[in-house]
Formats: structure tokens, C-alpha cells, sequence
């Protein structure tokens, strides 16, 4: 008889945020386009992992390392140290063709990404 697991997944994002690259940020541009930057960067985040959750379902390595170049690009722009360091994960999983692995690092990229989100705009950063 089959037993099924489920597995409690639980991240947190402390240290995930580099406050230092984020207050500078806010220090040259000011609050009111800090805002904009980082609303921009959420979406753009959001676009870049649902076309990474699309090449992942296609099989298509080459694409998945090229959303997580983007990926971890927007994210050091706003200080999401562990995106950009997740996303690096990916790459080297769509490098070696690791399927198993790929879904597994986009899944956690996917929770982290979100949980930093919400501590840059909740949080205030």
C-alpha cells in the first residue's frame, strides 16, 4: 500500500533582503519612485516566472536558463540577494538538463520570491 507524504515547506527571508542596496536606491531617487521602480519589478518578476513555469512544462532547458538570467537580474537591481542567488540555482539546473531538480529550485524560487516581495512592501524596507 502507497503511503503519500506531504511535506511542510516553510522559508523565511531574513538576511534575503540587502537593505543597503535598497536605501540607496530610495536615498537617489526618492520614495515616490522607489515605488514605481519596485512595482515594476514586481511585475516583471511575475511575468519572467510564469514564462520560467512555461519553458519548465515544455522541456526547454534553454529558455528556463534564460528567465532565470532575467530573474536574478531584476532582482539584484532591488536588493532580493536570495531571488537572485535561487535563481542562480536554476541556471545550473537547466544547465545540466536536471528535471527533477529544476522543479524542485523553481518551486522554492517561486515561494521566495514571494515571501521577499511581501517583506519589501510590508516591511517598508
Amino acid at each position: 500500500m502507497m503511503q503519500i507524504f506531504k511535506m511542510q515547506t516553510t522559508e523565511t527571508v531574513n538576511g534575503a533582503i540587502d537593505t543597503d542596496i535598497v536605501n540607496s536606491l530610495r536615498n537617489a531617487v526618492g520614495d515616490r519612485r522607489y515605488q514605481e521602480i519596485a512595482e515594476d519589478a514586481v511585475f516583471l518578476l511575475a511575468e519572467r516566472l510564469g514564462h520560467l513555469d512555461k519553458a519548465m512544462g515544455a522541456g526547454d532547458f534553454a529558455n528556463c536558463y534564460r528567465h532565470a538570467v532575467s530573474i536574478a537580474g531584476i532582482a539584484s537591481q532591488i536588493g532580493m540577494l536570495r531571488v537572485g542567488q535561487i535563481a542562480q540555482h536554476v541556471m545550473e539546473c537547466a544547465k545540466a538538463e536536471d528535471m527533477v531538480a529544476l522543479h524542485a529550485v523553481i518551486g522554492r524560487l517561486n515561494r521566495v520570491t514571494e515571501l521577499s516581495l511581501s517583506s519589501v512592501f510590508d516591511d517598508g524596507v
